[in-house]
């Protein structure tokens, strides 16, 4: 589980990369993905590695 947390933070990281370098250069990408789209993706990855972490705590509690 604890390889899914650590994929989904660095991909979210480089995607939060992506959108800030688009939002600064205001270019869109390969089919035509703009700032918010990467940003979106950004913040769906961490929330879900969040989700993860949590769960992974509730598993080891008991």
């Amino acid at each position: 589980m604890k390889l899914w947390i650590n994929v989904c933070l660095i991909i979210g990281a480089v995607s939060l990369l992506a959108g800030i370098v688009s939002k600064i250069v205001g270019a869109t990408w390969a089919f035509s993905l703009v700032a918010r789209s990467f940003l979106g993706f950004a913040d769906a990855l961490f929330l879900l590695a969040i989700a993860l972490g949590v769960r992974e705590i509730f598993k080891a509690k008991g």
